[in-house]
């Protein structure tokens, strides 16, 4: 289970852009993967 709230905020990422591309399927940016992957890493 994916708390996309939590993952935006220690992220640093728009929650709604998150939430967004996650539903899409649309690739996040260098900037993002690079965020997203360093707060999964601090969970």
């Amino acid at each position: 289970m994916l708390n996309v709230s939590k993952l935006a905020r220690l992220s640093g990422v728009n929650a709604h852009t998150l939430a967004t591309k996650l539903r899409r399927g649309t690739r996040f940016t260098a900037e993002e993967s690079q965020r997203i992957l360093s707060a999964l890493h601090g969970v």
